[in-house]
């Protein structure tokens, strides 16, 4: 199912609420098209405020982003591998997040109780390959963050050995 209620709005249609995201994305529904207008993009989150930074895909906007990560931020987590973001952020701010891996790793047994998703539908070829090729520097960016996060966690991991 799509979520159709982001951002505070709402489905004026009821055709919408039972439709799976293979088919929002076949049907070139607006909701599933990746387009500035339609999305909240993290790479045009870490681009600014430029208005080339607005650009569907552009790729002023990825360089601006990926600068801005090098040169704004010590440390950019990635979801999907959240232990590997807690664990890099308490050795380059543990100021602030000592123990945070710790108390995760305690809590992880509710919370993944409360996040999983068992009813994850299959997703075929076709349509992820229709999505990357709408969101490509934008998983370009994703892809940078995420490289970037496994450099630190090696270099934090080398300097504890």
């Amino acid at each position: 199912m799509v979520n159709f209620t982001r951002a505070g709005g709402g489905c004026d249609q009821v055709v919408y609420i039972n439709m799976d995201f293979s088919t929002c994305v076949l049907q070139n529904y607006d909701e599933c098209r990746f387009e500035p207008e339609n999305a909240w993009s993290q790479m045009m989150f870490f681009c600014g405020m430029d208005k080339r930074c607005n650009e569907k895909n552009g790729e002023w906007a990825l360089n601006r982003a990926m600068e801005n990560v090098d040169k704004y931020y010590s440390v950019v987590g990635v979801l999907e591998e959240l232990d590997l973001s807690l664990e890099v952020f308490e050795a380059y701010i543990p100021r602030v997040f000592a123990g945070a891996k710790e108390t995760y790793v305690k809590a992880e047994e509710k919370l993944g109780i409360i996040n999983k998703n068992e009813g994850k539908p299959k997703i075929s070829e076709e349509v992820k390959e229709l999505v990357r090729n709408q969101m490509g520097n934008e998983i370009k960016f994703y892809e940078f963050c995420k490289q970037r996060l496994h450099r630190q966690a090696e270099f934090t991991r080398g300097l504890s050995h």
